[in-house]
């Protein structure tokens, strides 16, 4: 993949406001979870950088996906 090991993303975290009392859910699809797999660490590792406990962060996995 071209894309492999690259951030696609313009991610400014001085702009994120603090997450320390919010709640988060992720919704994470089981099929192609090498793509969904990485999509969610990097929510993951974006809420945990903006101060969100632990706790907070509800992940859910899903057969898939529909159009």
């Amino acid at each position: 993949m071209a894309t492999n090991l690259k951030n696609l993303s313009e991610f400014d975290p001085t702009i994120v406001p603090p997450s320390k009392n919010m709640r988060f859910g992720i919704v994470v699809a089981e099929w192609n979870s090498e793509i969904t797999e990485s999509l969610l660490k990097g929510a993951y590792d974006t809420l945990m950088k903006a101060g969100t406990s632990e706790g907070n962060i509800l992940v859910q996995h899903v057969p898939g996906s529909l159009n």
